[in-house]
Order: structure tokens, then sequence, then C-alpha cells
């Protein structure tokens, strides 16, 4: 599924483990029936020798802030609370400022 629309880059974040995640918000209309996403190898079962693919997207759907709170790990919400940041100051004037939902998949890239 393409996605087209005015992409904002997010601020890298060091997770607990050391990995850095890179993250994007697009200001857009997102169909979540018609997700599609990469495929990624891993050997599965482990030390099996036999490799599978996976999806890195399984679901997606749309969540108010406090449940994408919730559902974040620990270590991505700050990722939500610079959204929100953003957001609020570059809301036009004609738009309520409370900003009541977000989007959250579980993984993908942001298409070329």
């Amino acid at each position: 599924m393409p996605i087209s629309g005015e992409f904002f880059s997010l601020s890298p974040l060091k997770q607990p483990s050391g990995k850095v995640v890179y993250a994007w918000a697009v200001k857009g209309d997102l169909n979540v029936t018609a997700i599609s996403s990469n495929l990624f190898s891993m050997e599965w079962p482990p030390a099996s020798g036999i490799t599978r693919q996976f999806p890195e997207i399984d679901k997606d759907e749309w969540f108010n802030i406090r449940s994408a709170m919730q559902k974040l790990l620990p270590g991505q919400r700050p990722f939500l609370k610079e959204l929100l940041e953003h957001l609020e100051h570059n809301l036009p004037t004609s738009m309520p400022s409370d900003v009541s939902s977000i989007k959250q998949g579980s993984g993908g890239r942001k298409p070329d």
C-alpha cells in the first residue's frame, strides 16, 4: 500500500537493549485494512537449521492516545510524546488542539 502525505521524522531512540529505533509519522488518511508488509527471514524454530520468512508488520490499527501509550514499549513511548508535541505546535488554528488518536503499526518501514 503506497503511503502519501506529509512525513515527519521522529528522533531516533536508543532502547534499553542498545538497539536504536527509527520512526516517522505521516499526515494523511491510511486504510488499516489495506496494510501490507515487507518480510524478514530468521531461523525458526531456533537451532533447527530451518529459515522461515515472517512479516515485519502483523497488524495495523488505530488507538486513542491513552491506549497507544499503554501498547507501546516503555522505550518507544517518547516517540508518541514527541509526535504530540509536534502536533500541538503545528496544528492550524481552525483545528481542535486535542489530538485524540494515533496510528500504530507493529514494525515496518517508510515507503521509498
